[in-house]
């Protein structure tokens, strides 16, 4: 073996940033033997320093090539790129005399993991030639700025797509919300034979969660336990995720049990599932059961166990986890974890202590830490404590109608009628409007969409109304009473009460019972909060039919059976 060919050999033996001491030893030896112009060894060095992370070194031996050939250009982009130093590959990139198209390809990926996308645009459009790698990471550029019109129309153009071209797509659509585009892009890959990977199994899972849709989610599970996949801990805590969002907590904490190695991420998804479900015991008996298995909870499942403490109004529990958060972990705590602790003390009626801790915590207070505050002087009735935040609120953000309806109930609980139209009449002068509400129930694998309002449209729009009407006889013979505070428009008790009748969970509720067998469980997704006179509604419902009514709102779930609810009557 000549010398040229035994060192490269050993430089390619150093790949990680442990071996960086080896590499440079090599280096001066490569040096010392007369071969630091050898255009192919240099183009190895290239090749070590990059991986091992020297960038610095890299660098020097770049520029002290005296004839660059294409391989030593890419190779310093790309480390360059690898490594997140974008200015200065574009800086090579530009210097390149030929410019190649693994070179352009990788800059553009830079661009696209990184966030820029003008920068891939205009690097993506100025490419004579384009590799599917490049195809690829215009469709995930687009796909993280949300622009899902965008990265459909560049899939499309595509001459050849791989799995990850249909990955890119369907974790797209599920991370920006379009969970039914992504399963129908996930049933056309298989339809087109494309093999589905762990990426994908994965996005398709968030998908169904998303949904909440549980036939199809069982369906993927059992498709990827066939194919052998549940034994990755991703798949899994994909799946325990999918269950807790289809509020089916049992199937969840099966699947849980089965991981044989849970990491912190398997963990802090179950005590997340806990506590949006309303098992705050269980949260925390997993917490303890996480720290005995030797894995240290970080600010995430911190959040989690904080919010837990509040929903369930466990003061002390939450200090307690608060200074082990501080002073056992060493975590600095963020704004979310000062949020939770405004919550529970608004939560505890402690509004005093809330209000003092919203104005010294060491943030500046965004508008969902005042809103939390607005909610909790709701609750409590503390109309002028509930003024002043939403005074401060409205000035931090005027556009989000959610707020300007607390305010109203505050008023309208308090009596003062006059103040509450004040409100109305300012939400109208900058033309804030309710944002629309829809629900989606689940039946027999197929979803059913209501908004609200009388003008909903459905095959079964008829029996719907009617099995309304059924309901809201009995349960006003049951003691139910229209909480019309809900509604701001200026109109009389009668018009007030026919808006609520038409919000969209009763509509899907509603569906649901004349469409299932007696006993089954309904399942809704609301995209808002749940409000005070559905929530009502819902209970009594579940308590006449006997059935059990899992609701999904913009906070969490809400499982009513025979009349009670999982949340306590606090959301």
């Amino acid at each position: 073996m000549d010398t040229v060919s035994s060192y490269a050999t050993l430089l390619r033996q150093c790949s990680t940033p442990s071996s960086i001491n080896q590499g440079r030893q090599l280096h001066r030896q490569i040096v010392h033997a007369g071969l630091a112009t050898d255009r192919f060894l240099s183009n190895l060095l290239l090749q070590m320093y990059g991986k091992c992370g020297d960038l610095d070194s890299l660098l020097r031996v770049f520029h002290s090539i005296p004839t660059k050939n294409a391989f030593s250009w890419s190779i310093a982009i790309s480390a360059l790129v690898d490594h997140r130093n974008l200015p200065l590959a574009h800086s090579l990139f530009d210097q390149m005399p030929t410019k190649d198209e693994f070179s352009a390809t990788a800059l553009l990926a830079g661009y696209a993991a990184a966030g820029d996308l003008p920068s891939a645009e205009k690097l993506f459009h100025s490419m004579p030639s384009r590799d599917t790698i490049a195809w690829n990471s215009m469709i995930a550029a687009y796909a993280r700025h949300g622009r899902m019109i965008h990265a459909k129309t560049t899939f499309d153009a595509a001459p050849r797509r791989n799995s990850s071209s249909w990955n890119a797509m369907i974790a797209g659509y599920a991370q920006n919300g379009h969970c039914k585009a992504a399963l129908h892009l996930f049933r056309a890959m298989n339809n087109e034979g494309q093999r589905c990977d762990m990426v994908t199994f994965v996005a398709a899972i968030d998908a169904c969660a998303g949904l909440s849709a549980l036939v199809a989610g069982r369906s993927l599970h059992s498709i990827a336990a066939a194919a052998g996949l549940v034994a990755h801990v991703e798949i899994s805590t994909a799946i325990v995720n999918m269950y807790a969002k289809c509020g089916n907590l049992d199937d969840a904490t099966i699947v849980f049990s089965s991981i044989r190695n849970k990491n912190l991420i398997s963990w802090s998804t179950m005590i997340t599932a806990f506590v949006q479900n309303g098992h705050t015991d269980r949260a925390l008996d997993a917490f303890l059961a996480m720290n005995v298995d030797g894995l240290f909870p970080d600010a995430v499942t911190f959040k989690s166990i904080l919010s837990a403490c509040s929903h369930a109004g466990l003061f002390e529990h939450g200090f307690f986890h608060f200074d082990l958060l501080v002073h056992d972990f060493g975590i600095t705590p963020t704004m979310d974890h000062f949020k939770c602790m405004v919550d529970l003390l608004g939560r505890s009626g402690r509004l005093l202590e809330a209000e003092e801790l919203v104005q010294t915590m060491p943030f500046v207070p965004d508008d969902v830490t005042w809103n939390t505050l607005l909610a909790a002087c709701r609750v409590h009735k503390s109309v002028e404590r509930g003024k002043r935040a939403a005074e401060v609120l409205l000035e931090l953000t005027s556009e989000i109608p959610g707020y300007y309806v607390l305010l109203s109930n505050i008023h309208a609980a308090a009596g003062d009628h006059a103040e509450k139209a004040k409100v109305r009449d300012l939400m109208e002068a900058r033309g804030v409007r309710k944002k629309p509400g829809w629900s989606t129930i689940e039946i027999n694998d197929r979803f059913h969409e209501f908004t609200a309002g009388e003008k909903f449209q459905h095959p079964k729009k008829q029996q719907i109304l009617e099995e309304l009407k059924r309901l809201s006889v009995l349960m006003k013979e049951d003691g139910y009473v229209p909480d019309t505070t809900e509604v701001l428009r200026l109109v009389n008790e009668d018009e007030k009460e026919s808006l609520l009748f038409f919000h969209s969970e009763k509509l899907a509720i509603a569906c649901g019972l004349i469409s299932t067998p007696p006993g089954t469980t309904l399942r809704v997704v609301k995209n808002l909060r749940v409000c005070s006179d559905c929530h009502s509604a819902t209970k009594f419902i579940s308590k006449i039919t006997g059935r059990k009514i899992i609701v999904r709102d913009l906070n969490r779930f809400h499982h009513t059976e025979n009349g009670v609810c999982s949340c306590g009557d606090y959301w």
